[in-house]
């Protein structure tokens, strides 16, 4: 395990042989510096690819790093950094960024951070530096973006959301800086794998980084659980992938909002129907990966449009190339009863006779309107639980007038032809003497319920035969 302890501002040049251990050390464009300077004032231990607090009791920690050969600030500057502190902040348990210029020489001597820890908002002494703080009040804070200058005074730059809104953080942020220039692009990620960006700010921070920094103040009960990880910093590089749409949600009766996999500039867009009519977003306060319209009227259940998105671009200028979206909102309330009904049911598939051994429920819409699986539930009877289902990939759940759907435990497809399955959880595991099975819609309407036992099988008595209706509107018995 490796551990770093410095109590001064006395630099630690790490070897080529060390870098390559500490693979999370890079230039963008995938090159490793032959040596970084790392400071810390605390005990930091070599954490994965990161870097993790190891502190016993309360105090305040921190730790820098600057690569050996100097940013070239002519070419501006991109770095990519996971932020982790798993916790709502106070007063006395936060965390901070710090992009900073490299320290000047007189600073080795200092037994001083080159960034303030604390009194930050009171205590200029520290020269012009750019940082990211939470905030202390806890859930839902936003996160701030402040420059201190060198008249030693603060300056807010801009402030965004935190996907997380009970105030932990467990982000990736970008920053982006194009060559000569002041201003800066900062973008946050709302998980990592994959790497799906939601917020960003914009705003002039009057210099280009050189070095990072990490800062927290804690608690004893918080003394290991900050961590830091620079996956890149160097040289500006050009985003030239535009936005991907990755689906929309609906808000209410008439609010649609679209999502995409990054955050989208200022200009909002529009959408089109086919009708001509057009789909206005709203404005938003700060950047983000989301644009919401409002529909002149109440959506159809169950019927689909087709609209097309225009003019959507993400912050660094990249228009989005986007096909047709179909519109649809589904819903199984006051579902009328048999419009979603129980069609097959295999209780026992062994021995496996033409089908896998795997118990299965298949389901089919009646209706005249689309329905999507996942707004229904399944009880079960003898074991009375509650089944929720997923959609098997590449399925998207949604379930068109007159087609079946496969309900199951198992993702092993039931049937070769089978394109609609769905993965129902928690699996209760069918009766083979006998099951009550109730199909429910979200506010408990009931779209079919079932009561088979073992006579209905006849003489079929030892598996392998699923049980199949061969009466729509039977009621409820064997046919």
């Amino acid at each position: 395990m490796m551990r770093l302890r410095r109590k001064c501002w006395n630099w630690k040049r790490l070897g080529l042989a060390t870098i390559f251990a500490l693979a999370f050390v890079r230039l963008a464009f995938g090159q490793l510096p032959e040596e970084w300077e790392v400071h810390t004032g605390g005990n930091w231990t070599l954490n994965d690819n990161g870097w993790r607090l190891d502190e016993v009791g309360a105090g305040e920690s921190w730790i820098c790093f600057c690569p050996t050969d100097s940013i070239d600030v002519e070419l501006g500057l991109s770095a990519r950094f996971h932020w982790s502190q798993s916790f709502a902040g106070s007063s006395q348990n936060f965390s901070r960024i710090h992009l900073i210029p490299r320290p000047e020489s007189g600073w080795s001597e200092s037994t001083d951070p080159p960034f303030l820890v604390s009194d930050w908002e009171s205590n200029t002494s520290v020269g012009p530096n750019s940082f990211l703080h939470l905030g202390e009040g806890g859930n839902a804070d936003s996160l701030r973006w402040i420059r201190t200058t060198l008249e030693g005074t603060t300056v807010p730059i801009a402030t965004s959301h935190l996907p997380d809104q009970q105030g932990q953080i467990e982000h990736w942020i970008e920053w982006h800086q194009f060559p000569e220039s002041d201003s800066a692009n900062l973008q946050v990620s709302t998980n990592s794998n994959p790497i799906q960006w939601a917020h960003a700010m914009e705003g002039d921070v009057s210099f280009i980084p050189e070095c990072i920094g990490f800062s927290a103040k804690y608690t004893s009960s918080h003394s290991n659980d900050f961590r830091i990880e620079v996956a890149s910093f160097g040289p500006f590089v050009s985003d030239s992938i535009p936005p991907q749409f990755l689906g929309f949600n609906w808000i209410g009766n008439q609010v649609l909002e679209f999502e995409f996999n990054e955050p989208l500039s200022t200009e909002l867009g529009f959408g089109i129907w086919p009708n001509g009519d057009t789909l206005f977003f709203a404005p938003e306060i700060q950047k983000s990966n989301k644009r919401a319209g409002l529909l002149s009227a109440s959506w159809a259940i169950g019927q689909p449009r087709m609209l097309s998105l225009h003019e959507i671009s993400d912050i660094h200028g990249n228009r989005a190339a986007i096909d047709p979206i179909q519109i649809l909102k589904t819903s199984s309330e006051a579902i009328p009863q048999h419009h979603v009904q129980f069609t097959e049911i295999m209780s026992d598939p062994t021995p496996a006779i033409n089908w896998p051994e795997k118990e299965w429920i298949e389901v089919r819409n009646r209706s005249s309107q689309f329905h999507s699986i996942q707004d229904f539930f399944l009880l079960d009877g003898s074991s009375e639980l509650l089944v929720t289902f997923e959609p098997l990939l590449p399925w998207n759940g949604l379930l068109p007038p007159g087609e079946c759907v496969i309900l199951t435990e198992s993702e092993t497809a039931i049937g070769a032809d089978s394109v609609r399955q769905a993965i129902g959880s928690p699996w209760p595991g069918l009766n083979n003497a006998g099951e009550s099975l109730t199909l429910i819609g979200s506010d408990g309407s009931v779209a079919d319920f079932i009561h088979y036992d073992q006579s209905w099988m006849q003489d079929q008595t030892g598996g392998g035969i699923s049980l199949q209706i061969s009466d729509w509107n039977a009621c409820n018995g064997a046919s």
